[in-house]
Parts: C-alpha cells; sequence; structure tokens
C-alpha cells in the first residue's frame, strides 16, 4: 500500500493518516454515485450571471445559445451571458421573452408574452415581427420545412399563425385545426407536423398531424393528459403526459415499453439526445434521463434541486453541436457533458491511503487501495479480488506474476495464497519493484532503497530517496531500474552497473517524478521534462511548452502514445511528435489536452503517496489516481478533434453607445476610445480558450489576452482601422482570423477642409510677415534716403552758396580784367573764351545741382520726365508723355534713381537709336508703378541683350541696378513692330512716399488681373 511521504514514528504516521481523513472528509465507505454517473454536471445560476426563467433555447450558427428568459432575449457563448435590449418604445419591450427558435436562414425569431407578439434579431439588434393583432402569448415557435415561420398560442382560438411572404395568416379554420387547447408542435424529420390537442369533446388530448404538401390536419385521437411529443433518431414518435413516457406508431397510438411519469409533473417537455438518451423535463419535480429507453431494463435517473440542479422547476432541454444537454429551470442553466473521463466508482477508494496500480503480462491491470486489490481484465469491469493488510503495495514487475510487500515480507500472489515470502530490510515499504533478473527492490521508511539477491540484501544509491509521489522505484521498458538519489540526482542501475545522474545542471527545479520511456527514462521536473535514452539527456523546458507546467508523471499508453498527468490536467502526445519535440525543442509539440471540462478530478491524490499515479491498460484504457478516487479513460471513447475555434467579434462600445456583432462600422467624430469584445461562442471548452489581438496602426505585434474577451484603445485619431483577433483552445493551435475593418470620421478640426484653411492662414501669415518686414525695410530704406536727401540738399546748398557764387565772383573779376584789355588783343580774346566755357560749365554745375534738389510733389514724375527729355532731347527727338492713374509722392530715393534712368533711356535713344518718335507711359497703380520707354528707331542687335551690355558702355547694367535698388523689375527688348521698348515695373512700398496699409495693399494685389 502506498503511504505518506514522511518515515515518522508509528503515533506520528498516525496523526498523519487522520489529518488526511479530515482534509478529504472521507472515511473507508465507498463514495456516492451522483444522480447522472455517466454525464458531469455543472450549474449557471444568477451567481455566474445566468438569467432566470428561461422558457426556450437555440444555438445559432455563429455558436450562440440564444435564451428565451423571464426579462426579454438572452445569448450565452460559454463563459458569459449578454442581454439582449429590446427597442425602447416596442410593444414587446417590456413583455417575457416565452419561445425561440433559429431559422435557416441563422435569423433569431422571439416569441412574447402579454400581447408582445414575435421580433426578429437582425443587424444585432432586435426589431418587430409584423404580427398585427398578437395572441396574448407566443408559446412556441417553429420553422417549417417549406420555410415558413409557424406561431402558437396556447388557447382555445387563434392558436396556430403561419409567417410566408412578409405576412402572418391565422391558420386554425384554414387548416382545419380541431377545437381544444393546443400543446407544442413539433416537426418531424419527415416534413410532418404534430399537434397535441386537448379536446373537450374528448376524456383527454389526441394528435393532429398535418402532412408536407397537405393543408388540412388529420386527427388521431387519444386520451393523454397534457402531452407532449419527440422523436427519436430512427424516426419514431414518443408520447410523455404526466403518466407515462411511451412510443407511437404511425396512427399515433401507444406501443412497445411505457416508463413511468416523475410523479407530481405538471407540464413536462421531451427531448432525444444525440447518443438516443431521452430527457424530460417536468416543471415542477427536477429532471428525468433514461440512457436507452428502447430497453426496458434500463434506468431511469430522476435529478432534483437536493442533487444539485439549479430548480425543481425545470423548462426546456436543449443539445447543442459540442453534444452538450443544457436544461433551463426556473433559477438558471444546467449543464450535462458526456465526459470521456469519469471516476469508476465500482472501486473503493479511501483518501487516507493512497492508490496503487501494477500491470500483468496478460493484459490485466490490479488497483490496490485501503486493503482491497482489484482485477480488471482487458476491456473488463473491476472485480474484487481479495483484502489484504492496509500497508500493502503493489510492486512493478515485467512478468506474468503479480508481486507486493506488506510490513512484513515481499511476497508474489498466487490465486490468494502468497509464494516466493522474503522478509524486509525494513518495516513499511513504501515501494517496490522485481525487475527481470529475479531482483527484488523497495523503498522503506528510512529513505533508503534497498535490492536482493541470492546474497541478500543491499542498500543502493548515495544519498536519500526524496520519497516523491512518482520517483520512488520506476522500472523501466528494457529491465532498467531507476529511483531518486538524493535532493539533485537519479541513479539508474543497467544490469550490475549504477550509474548516477546529476539533474542540477539541467536547472529545471525539482524533480517530480520518474517514468519508463520508450527505450530509457522521462524526467518530469518543476520546469520541464528530461529524457535519458542510450545514455544522452535532452530536455523540454516549460517556457516552449507552457503545457508542461505542473505535470507530474508520464505514462506511455498501448499505441506508444504518451500521456502526461498532472493536477486537472491530462495532454496526449504522439510518440512521433514527443521525438520531434526532443530532436527540436524550441517547436511547440502538438498535444491534446484534456481538463476537468472533461471529468478529469481537480486535484490528484495527497502527494504523500509514494508510487506510480497513473497506468495504461493493454486494452488502452487508462487509470489515474486522484483525491476523488480512480478515474478511467478510454481514448476510443474521445471524440474527434473539433476544428481550431473561430472568433466572432461581438460588440463595439464607444462614445455614442453599443454596436452589437458591428459590421464594417463607421464611427462619429470624437470617437477617440473604444472597447471591443470578442468572442469563440459554441466552443467545446471555452474556459481552455486563449485569444491574442491588434489593431493595425496601433500594435506592432500580437497582444496576448490569455482569457480575456475585450480590450480598450485609447487616445485614437480619425482614420481606417482593422483589427485582427484570433483564438486557440488547449492545444495551442490558432484558429482563423476574424477581422473588423472600422472607420472614425474625422471632426471638422480634423478633416481636410480645416488643414487646408490652417495652411493658408499659415501662408497667409507668412506672406503678412513678409510684407511687415519689407515696410520695415522700405521704411528704413526711406528714413535713411531722407537722410541722404537732406545731405544732398545741404551740399546743394553749399555747392550753390558757396562753390557756385565762388565761381561766379571770379568770372565777373576775371571779365572786368578782360575788358582791361585791348578789345583785338589776343590774349582779350583767349580770356573771352575761356569765361564763355566757364559759363557754360557754370550752367551745368547749376543743373546739376538742381537735380539734386528735384522737388517731388504730385505730379512732379511727369513734369521731371519732360524737363529731362527737353533738355536731352531738346527738338532734335520729339517725346510724347501717356498718364494712367492716380499720381502718388515718391520717395527721395525713387525720384533721383527714376530721373537718372530715364537721363540714361533718352540720351541712348538719342544717340543709337536713330528714331523719330518716342514714347513714355506712366501707370500709377495701387501696388505698383509701371513706367514704359519705347521708340521707333532701330532696336538694339540681340546678341547685346542676350549679353545684357555693350563693351564698353555701362548705361544698361546702370538701368538694371537703379531698378534692382528700388526693388522692381526691368524688361528691354526690341518691339514687335521696331524700335526698344524698356518696361520697368517698381514696388509700391519703396517708390511711394506713403504707401498704404498692408489690408489696402492686399486688397489691391486681389483685385489687380
Amino acid at each position: 500500500m502506498l503511504h505518506p511521504r514522511p518515515a515518522l514514528p508509528n503515533r506520528w504516521r498516525l496523526a498523519v493518516a487522520f489529518a488526511l481523513a479530515l482534509m478529504t472528509g472521507a472515511g473507508e465507505a465507498q463514495q456516492t454515485a451522483p444522480a447522472f454517473p455517466n454525464l458531469t454536471h455543472a450549474a449557471l445560476t444568477a451567481q455566474q450571471g445566468a438569467p432566470p426563467g428561461i422558457s426556450a433555447m437555440a444555438q445559432g450558427p455563429e455558436g450562440y445559445l440564444w435564451l428565451a428568459a423571464r426579462d426579454g432575449l438572452w445569448r450565452y457563448d460559454g463563459t458569459s451571458f449578454e442581454h439582449i435590449p429590446a427597442p425602447h418604445g416596442a410593444r414587446f419591450a417590456e413583455a417575457a421573452a416565452t419561445s425561440l427558435i433559429v431559422t435557416q436562414q441563422g435569423e433569431v425569431w422571439v416569441g412574447y408574452g402579454a400581447s408582445g407578439g414575435v421580433a426578429v434579431f437582425r443587424g444585432g439588434r432586435l426589431m418587430d415581427g409584423g404580427m398585427r393583432e398578437p395572441p396574448p402569448q407566443i408559446v412556441n415557435l417553429l420553422q417549417g420545412p417549406d420555410g415558413a415561420i409557424w406561431a402558437q398560442w396556447g388557447g382555445i382560438d387563434k392558436r396556430l399563425w403561419r409567417y410566408a411572404g412578409g405576412h402572418w395568416a391565422l391558420m386554425d379554420d384554414a387548416f382545419g385545426l380541431p377545437p381544444g387547447y393546443a400543446m407544442p408542435l413539433i416537426r418531424r424529420s419527415d416534413g410532418s407536423l404534430w399537434l397535441p390537442v386537448m379536446s373537450p369533446e374528448q376524456d383527454g388530448a389526441g394528435l393532429a398531424e398535418l402532412r408536407p404538401g397537405e393543408h388540412r390536419f388529420r386527427w388521431h385521437p387519444g386520451r393523454f393528459e397534457y402531452p407532449v411529443l419527440a422523436e427519436d433518431a430512427h424516426g419514431q414518435l414518443w408520447v410523455g403526459d404526466r403518466h407515462a413516457i411511451t412510443r407511437l406508431d404511425a396512427d399515433g397510438r401507444a406501443t412497445g415499453p411505457a416508463w413511468p411519469a416523475v410523479p407530481g409533473t405538471g407540464l413536462p417537455t421531451l427531448r432525444f439526445d444525440k447518443t438516443g438518451g431521452l430527457w424530460e423535463t417536468t416543471r415542477t419535480k427536477g429532471l428525468l434521463h433514461i440512457a436507452n429507453p428502447d430497453d426496458p431494463a434500463s434506468r431511469a435517473q430522476v435529478m432534483d434541486a437536493q442533487g444539485g440542479l439549479t430548480s425543481d422547476q425545470t423548462r426546456r432541454m436543449l443539445q447543442d453541436r459540442n453534444g452538450t444537454v443544457w436544461v433551463s429551470t426556473e433559477e438558471g442553466l444546467d449543464r450535462f457533458t458526456r465526459a470521456p473521463i469519469a471516476i469508476n466508482h465500482a472501486i473503493a477508494t479511501s483518501p487516507i491511503d493512497g492508490i496503487a496500480f501494477a500491470a500483468s503480462r496478460d493484459g490485466a491491470v490490479h488497483i490496490l487501495n485501503h486493503g482491497n486489490l482489484y482485477d480488471i481484465a482487458m476491456n473488463g469491469p473491476a472485480r474484487l479480488r481479495m483484502r489484504l493488510q492496509r500497508e500493502t503495495t503493489l510492486c512493478e514487475t515485467t512478468g506474468d506474476a503479480l508481486w507486493l510487500a506488506d510490513s512484513d515480507a515481499m511476497f508474489r500472489l498466487e490465486g490468494h495464497a502468497k509464494r516466493d515470502v522474503s522478509p524486509l530490510p525494513v518495516h513499511m515499504p513504501f515501494g517496490c519493484l522485481r525487475d527481470p533478473q529475479g531482483r527484488s527492490w523497495v523503498l522503506g521508511e528510512d529513505h533508503a532503497v534497498w535490492w536482493q539477491d541470492q546474497a541478500g540484501w543491499h542498500r543502493a544509491g548515495q544519498g536519500k530517496n526524496l520519497l516523491l509521489p512518482g520517483a520512488g522505484l520506476r522500472l523501466g521498458r528494457q529491465g532498467h531500474v531507476a529511483f531518486a538519489d538524493g535532493v539533485d540526482g537519479v541513479t539508474v542501475v543497467e544490469g550490475s552497473a549504477f550509474r548516477r545522474i546529476a539533474l542540477a545542471p539541467l536547472k529545471l527545479g525539482q524533480l517530480r517524478g520518474i517514468d519508463a520511456g520508450e527505450r530509457g527514462f522521462l524526467f518530469t521536473m518543476e520546469l520541464g521534462v528530461a529524457r535519458l535514452r542510450d545514455g544522452h539527456l535532452a530536455v523540454l523546458t516549460t517556457q516552449d511548452q507552457p503545457w508542461l507546467r505542473t505535470m507530474r508523471t508520464v505514462v506511455r499508453g498501448a499505441r506508444g502514445e504518451s500521456w502526461f498527468y498532472g493536477p486537472g490536467r491530462l495532454a496526449m502526445v504522439s510518440a512521433q511528435d514527443l521525438d520531434a519535440g526532443f530532436e527540436h525543442p524550441g517547436r511547440p509539440i502538438p498535444h491534446r489536452l484534456l481538463d476537468t471540462g472533461d471529468g478529469l478530478p481537480v486535484t490528484m491524490q495527497h502527494p504523500g503517496f509514494i508510487g506510480t499515479q497513473a497506468l495504461a491498460g493493454a486494452d488502452g484504457r487508462l487509470w489515474l489516481a486522484s483525491a476523488s478516487g480512480v478515474a478511467m479513460l478510454d481514448p476510443r471513447t474521445l471524440p474527434a478533434l473539433s476544428a481550431p475555434p473561430a472568433v466572432r467579434i461581438s460588440g463595439l462600445t464607444f462614445s455614442g453607445g453599443l454596436l452589437r456583432d458591428p459590421d464594417e462600422p463607421v464611427l462619429p467624430p470624437g470617437s477617440s476610445t473604444i472597447r471591443l469584445a470578442y468572442t469563440s461562442p459554441g466552443a467545446a471548452a471555452p474556459e481552455a480558450l486563449h485569444f491574442r489581438f491588434r489593431l493595425d496602426g496601433v500594435d506592432n505585434a500580437w497582444v496576448e489576452a490569455e482569457n480575456r474577451r475585450a480590450t480598450t484603445y485609447t487616445n485614437l485619431g480619425p482614420g481606417r482601422y482593422t483589427f485582427h483577433v484570433q483564438a486557440a483552445g488547449g492545444d495551442g493551435v490558432w484558429g482563423p482570423e476574424s477581422l473588423l475593418h472600422l472607420t472614425i470620421r474625422p471632426g471638422f478640426v480634423q478633416d481636410w477642409p480645416f488643414k487646408l484653411l490652417c495652411a493658408g492662414l499659415a501662408v497667409l501669415l507668412l506672406w503678412l510677415a513678409y510684407h511687415a518686414r519689407m515696410r520695415a525695410v522700405a521704411a528704413h530704406v526711406r528714413l535713411r534716403m531722407e537722410e541722404r536727401h537732406d545731405e544732398r540738399e545741404r551740399i546743394a546748398r553749399e555747392l550753390h552758396d558757396t562753390l557756385l557764387q565762388s565761381i561766379q565772383g571770379l568770372i565777373l573779376h576775371v571779365e572786368v580784367a578782360a575788358q582791361d584789355l585791348p578789345p583785338r588783343e589776343a590774349a582779350r580774346l583767349r580770356l573771352e573764351q575761356a569765361l564763355d566755357n566757364t559759363q557754360d560749365a557754370v550752367v551745368e554745375l547749376r543743373e546739376r545741382v538742381e537735380t539734386l534738389r528735384l522737388p517731388q510733389a504730385p505730379g512732379d514724375l511727369e513734369s521731371s520726365l519732360r524737363r529731362i527729355a527737353q533738355t536731352v532731347l531738346g527738338d532734335r527727338l520729339p517725346c510724347r508723355t501717356m498718364v494712367s492713374g492716380v499720381p502718388q509722392d515718391l520717395s527721395p530715393l525713387a525720384a533721383h534713381e527714376l530721373s537718372a534712368l530715364a537721363r540714361e533711356v533718352f540720351f541712348n535713344a538719342l544717340r543709337h537709336a536713330g528714331a523719330k518718335e518716342m514714347l513714355v507711359s506712366i501707370n500709377w497703380r495701387r501696388a505698383r508703378l509701371d513706367l514704359c520707354f519705347a521708340d521707333d528707331g532701330v532696336g538694339i542687335d540681340p546678341a547685346i541683350l542676350e549679353a545684357g551690355f555693350r563693351e564698353g558702355h555701362f548705361g544698361l547694367p546702370g538701368m538694371r541696378e537703379r531698378v534692382a535698388r528700388l526693388k522692381g523689375r526691368i524688361s528691354i527688348a526690341n518691339g514687335a513692330s521696331g524700335g526698344l521698348e524698356i518696361m520697368v515695373s517698381l514696388p509700391a512700398r519703396t517708390v511711394y512716399a506713403d504707401p498704404r496699409g498692408i489690408g489696402a495693399g492686399l486688397l489691391s494685389w486681389l483685385r489687380e488681373e
């Protein structure tokens, strides 16, 4: 027998055993079997979010479980319940949902009480179904073979409605429905509709039948009391009422075995599951289940609230696509799953003593607990063989014989007799085995390993055995022996060779178990698994294989597969995948994970019990030690692996509300915070799912969400986003991606017109800043020019008042002196000639001084140009002047530069053009001044125009420099009809003495062509 780990005195061992009994709350009595022993049960009430008063259930194509409840429509994804609110003001908004179907098109139709009529769920919301004068309550909904929707009321009139072509029609008279109270309508596999009717003309209820293609009900008389109908997998019709459940023939008459109803049954419902089992809800007395109603020897089982049901007031039953049976009650939901793993209640166990396993070569499995030895033949049941001492334990062996050890000796069991009895070197054995060489091995309470040959018992190992649950003494498939040796090592015995293997360098934590591998041993450790094969160690870590966490032991199955067993978890890996995993440790290993949802007990047996924790028989069945007893798994009954889970995006919450089942939503401006809810409805094991997601443009990589089913994003800007989400089951295989394309519309300040306006304003501000800068520069230039003008005025006065006066006085003195000479004197003639030249120079100098003092009154530019033309051109070249616009005052610099420019133009026209006439055009504008000088002469050589100057002359460069100083533009070109045209354009800010404000300048610029 297996015992608690510590090697303590007897009184302390008794105390430990007593404490274990208190913790587990069990004695030697056999555990009580559940009401439905082949099914696992889970109760969902308001504490888990389930709505009360569920009247109808249906599963949609997306996997949701839809519920019609007292407070309306709900849906359940396997982990959470979601209420679907009715539209505000709808006539069914405050009514209870009383019936429900999911149509072939995937739409959800809901019937209501309180004359609420029918509603349909489309596009993520409920909408009125269009029944104008609904009955007081819709008790049943059904879709016929032609796709029409049938709605039913249980009263005596207006009982049957049909929806086709977009309209509801009352069918009582049209289809000849017999009078009476109508019970729930069903549709059979042949397409016919059957309806029990409590006829007031008869003592009980008969059956109305509507065959495909017919438009009148056929009547089958009967004497049932509140009957309900169901069809089994063979197409056989069954009826259940307050008295019995029985099979019907083609004419609706009772035939075959009858099962008595639960006493006190009210208004029952009847359904068959996929295995042929029959379920009946009683409305008042719990739930009835008959595993095989065709077999009279089958036992009817009843479950009520005392047995764990959420309520005795059971209403409806539904089996989903995964085979799970759901039963609705007044208080919630009950879930029944046909689990592949179940506790074998034929094997009585006590938590005070551990469970020991052994297998013999004939394929039989032997189980020992509390002195009770059970034999299990291949594919057979467990049978009690005999009772032994409580301290007895089973030994591993490779032979046909069954070896055991107790407090006195180690022996071979033959029938009920002990053979080859050998006294032990220890008082209490914690483990034992018999190797192929005939040697006996025992692990004692002194933490030592002993082995026996013909010379007697010998101590093995260098340190004390850890007395771990699965690391006591283990026998390999090649006959080698292994045991834990100290805190950081394992000793392997191959023949007569003892080899100690250090485990500390593996850095996998503490040893948990030693198990036989294909050609060596597997060491289960805290942080992974190590494999010893052909003298070499290979490692798998929990970091690379997360499913290995908490695993304690490994069992090799009959087909070569490996089963990793830990608290509440069992993983199966094929031999090929496990070998490939050890060869490539970083790659995920394909595996199948089973957990408590598959019937696996939550906890293993107490870790103080040493020895084998699981065993696979030759028939393939797997036997597991747990705190609840011996669990059995037949891998042949495991359902086929389902496809990887698909994800559905169930909701989008934003500032404007909630969108249910969104499809490419467009959100209003300002929706910077959103919450996305997603789920995988209809998954076989929803609690084992884990998710990952990412939002393009926000997440750079997948975000692991574990089992969370919602995420929130904040500070989102306008634009188009794509949300990706995936789910994986317990095997770690990711399912297909689900995508949601959503758009957040920009607000005014986020849209492109506002951005364009901002860009325009920025350009305008830059332009205004530039013009303000130019105005400042122009003001500075004008200030400097005024200073220069004042300086020129001063120089002109000085020249006029000093130099010219002095020269004029000198001329007078020379004239007086010249008059004193004889008239014909040569010297007088030369002196008079010099005086004439001097007088000409004085005149020219006076003109130059007058130029320095050119006045700037309005119109002065025109008169100045005329005077300059008269001075330079005289009568030799006529000059006409044209003026347009309002004349402005010129700045001193502009007046000077324009005068000099005009002199140069007139001089060149007179000297080089050979012209007959000249034209000067002055165009005063708000923002600029345009001047044009044109003649009808010979023009200018194009080569000179291209070069920009004439060799040895500086007239053209001088004109360009003057215009450039005024920030203007000059164009010199030959005219189309001959002659030369000089166009000058000058900005108002540099030529006008008083330029206008920025706003006026901008308005002028906008108005100009």
